[in-house]
């Protein structure tokens, strides 16, 4: 089924609970997004040229913007992810390339030839047999087993073996594990897993990048994998010709379960911080792939007048959320962030950052589950009611808060963003203090809650609506409830949606959930906008997904 026809089903309620588990459908995650969107330079297609004839061999270079601070893949996801995702394999993956939409959420089969699920509680992964690591030390090529399943389920969830080393630091995904009760193993290519309670996200979060199938031999020689890269993936990382801040370098895994797979020998991770500097990288030929933290930012029009037979890649994704921290005023007063929320203008931001290719949308919610009139009445601008909201709370003069303000890892235009915000928002006598932070200061703050205001990717997160949704607003949620939210009504409503395995009720569930976090005004939503990457006229077979954090490059090739 496609992600489309299942987008439709899920409107209509049509989708039975079997429909939604079996191998190979569509779990419950975003539906079609591109729609929502405007013409600005609007691409067709969001794969690039193909061929029936991949031809193999080649390097394929590429940019970063940021600088992985470890490799383990339970941590930083911005800037550790990206380098580690060629690596690594999870048990499924998503489906993208010709014909599938950048929205259009299936998982396939990853390191799980086949799996299934009856009822949500009880999810049976079936192993690809010869599926091996890569042949380094000290794992030396051995076979995955089902018992590496287990192992990366505990590690990734801090439980089992794992639940009691006081050395590692929390894992941003253990939530991917909630109410997890048992893993068998009855045999070595077969695991079982199994929930208290039915957990309709598991299927999606099993295709996640952040649920990779880790060698337990990395943990026992290092303790950790912040400094070890190692996994089951296409690529491997050649620590001697890579060099932190300048490139990482990746090599094919020869022994890689997928025959013929990848196609290129080499990619070439190439750290560049900032967009213009990416941009002259890809008009010299010395980039083939402008990510999308560059593309979005650059826009299709000034990368076709740099380059005219590039190709564009368009999708829809989120843009960020303004975290605010209630556990100290004046923003525990719930006056105060609608004030701040009502003085923020979203279609000028639309316009002037994305030529007017976007819609408002709310904080936590994928694209799809409000129409655009739905959000604008849930977010409005009101300057006057802002001030009016503002002196009832106490503070007829205005107010000044403090927005903490990372590098450029999101590109120039969240620079442009943030200035913007800063300057909407004094017409209602809110002063926004911004004070730069590095990338660990940002991490840090958000955990220790020493923060006022923080803009943040809403991150789709595997292509379900609980991605972005239950870590950041759940109060169970120690390490990514950022904001502080303490709301029994709104945990009710998010374990609800987790149980809900009617994908009808589900969604009315989730918008539900959304509205509330919107009418409290907990965490401030921006808009959806056009999200765009580019790649060389001699590039083939590069695709990409909404419920994909990194490009992986399994099927790219170069024709040149």
């Amino acid at each position: 089924m496609s992600g489309q026809a299942y987008w439709r089903a899920l409107r209509a309620g049509r989708l039975s609970r079997r429909q939604v588990l079996r191998a190979g459908t569509v779990a419950v995650g975003a539906g079609p997004l591109s729609a929502a969107c405007g013409s600005r330079g609007r691409p067709s297609s969001n794969a690039a040229q193909t061929s029936a004839t991949p031809k193999p061999g080649g390097v394929l270079s590429t940019a970063q913007n940021v600088n992985p601070t470890d490799y383990d893949p339970t941590g930083r996801p911005t800037v550790n992810r990206p380098l580690m995702c060629y690596a690594y394999d999870s048990l499924l993956s998503w489906k993208n390339g010709p014909g599938v939409a950048f929205d259009d959420v299936q998982v396939q089969p990853g390191l799980a030839d086949a799996w299934e699920s009856p009822d949500g509680l009880t999810f049976t992964f079936h192993l690809h047999k010869g599926a091996k690591f890569a042949n380094l030390p000290p794992v030396n090529g051995r076979e995955v087993t089902s018992a590496d399943v287990k192992w990366s389920a505990q590690y990734v969830s801090r439980t089992g073996p794992i639940k009691d080393d006081i050395k590692l630091f929390p894992s941003q995904y253990a939530e991917s594990f909630s109410g997890l009760t048992d893993i068998q193993t009855p045999d070595p290519y077969t695991t079982v897993v199994r929930f208290k309670e039915p957990f309709a996200p598991y299927l999606n979060y099993a295709a996640a990048e952040w649920n990779p199938i880790l060698a337990h031999e990395v943990y026992d020689q290092k303790g950790n994998f912040s400094d070890l890269l190692l996994g089951t993936g296409p690529f491997q990382q050649d620590p001697a010709a890579s060099q932190k801040g300048t490139r990482y370098i990746y090599k094919k895994n020869p022994t890689y379960f997928r025959d013929g797979l990848p196609y290129v020998d080499q990619i070439n991770e190439l750290i560049i911080l900032d967009d213009s500097t990416a941009l002259a990288a890809f008009q010299t030929k010395q980039v083939d792939i402008l990510p999308s933290w560059a593309g979005s930012s650059l826009g299709p029009d000034r990368i076709k007048r740099a380059v005219p037979d590039v190709q564009i890649l368009q999708g829809v994704q989120k843009s960020f959320v303004l975290l605010t921290n209630m556990d100290k005023p004046p923003l525990n007063d719930a006056r105060v962030r609608q004030a701040l929320s009502l003085a923020i203008d979203r279609e000028e931001l639309i316009k002037v950052l994305y030529g007017g290719a976007g819609q408002p949308a709310l904080a936590g919610a994928v694209p799809g589950y409000f129409s655009p009139q739905e959000v604008r009445q849930l977010v409005p601008y009101d300057l006057e009611k802002s001030k009016q909201l503002l002196a009832a709370a106490g503070f007829p003069n205005g107010l000044e808060l403090e927005l903490i303000e990372p590098t450029t890892k999101y590109g120039q235009i969240f620079v442009t963003q943030v200035q913007l915000i800063q300057s909407q928002v004094k017409k209602a006598n809110i002063t926004l203090k911004l004070k730069p932070v590095t990338d660990t200061e940002d991490s840090q703050a958000k955990r220790a809650g020493t923060f006022q205001l923080d803009l943040d990717p809403n991150t789709i997160k595997a292509g379900d609506p609980d991605g972005p949704l239950y870590p950041l607003f759940n109060s169970g949620s120690p390490t990514t409830n950022y904001l502080r939210v303490k709301d029994p009504k709104l945990d009710g409503l998010l374990d609800a949606q987790r149980r809900e395995m009617d994908t009808a009720k589900r969604k009315e569930t989730v918008r539900q959930a959304l509205r509330y976090i919107a009418e409290n005004t907990y965490g401030i939503g921006m808009y959806d906008y056009p999200e765009y990457r580019a790649a060389q006229s001699y590039v083939r077979g590069y695709a990409a997904s909404i419920a994909q954090f990194q490009d992986h490059h399994t099927r790219t090739w170069v024709a040149k």
